[in-house]
């Protein structure tokens, strides 16, 4: 059993197919018992991309419905959701002032952090990783200190 904190690049694989999906499907399925964590703001990031490739005809109407409606059903059952509060707020404002991020990518990075120190304060030896899609926010991940994996290195 992992303990993963994924980044909407990342997630968005669990629901369209693209490169990393079976290997994200993998880790998000249930039955591995995988503690998965994401931001709050995950769900509009998500919901965006699904939008965008509706409206690019890359994913029909019909299809929008059911990913939507499998997403709502993780929400609710599967991922723990970080709250924005202002220590994470705080944490981003630092994290772009430093790095070059974007607003919401500090948000996501910062809400990683926090969960990655609730779970070294309740488990200090378990793994921890940060998954996200994002070659630039992968690296910052790295120089904070974050164990980080890209779904895009992990094609069938």
């Amino acid at each position: 059993m992992g303990n993963y904190f994924i980044d909407s690049s990342a997630l968005i694989k669990r629901y369209v197919p693209e490169i990393g999906t079976a290997w994200l499907q993998d880790i998000t399925h249930a039955q591995r018992g995988n503690w998965v964590s994401i931001s709050r703001i995950t769900r509009v990031e998500v919901f965006s991309a699904f939008g965008r490739r509706q409206r690019e005809a890359s994913l029909s109407a019909s299809d929008f419905g059911e990913i939507a409606q499998a997403f709502h059903y993780h929400l609710a059952t599967q991922y723990q959701v970080i709250e924005l509060d202002d220590e994470i707020i705080q944490r981003a404002e630092s994290l772009v002032v430093q790095y070059p991020l974007r607003a919401y990518d500090a948000l996501q990075l910062a809400s990683a952090e926090y969960c990655h120190s609730v779970v070294t304060q309740t488990s200090p030896a378990a793994d921890f990783i940060f998954l996200a899609a994002d070659d630039r926010l992968l690296q910052v991940a790295q120089a904070v200190g974050l164990i980080s994996e890209n779904p895009n290195n992990f094609s069938p």
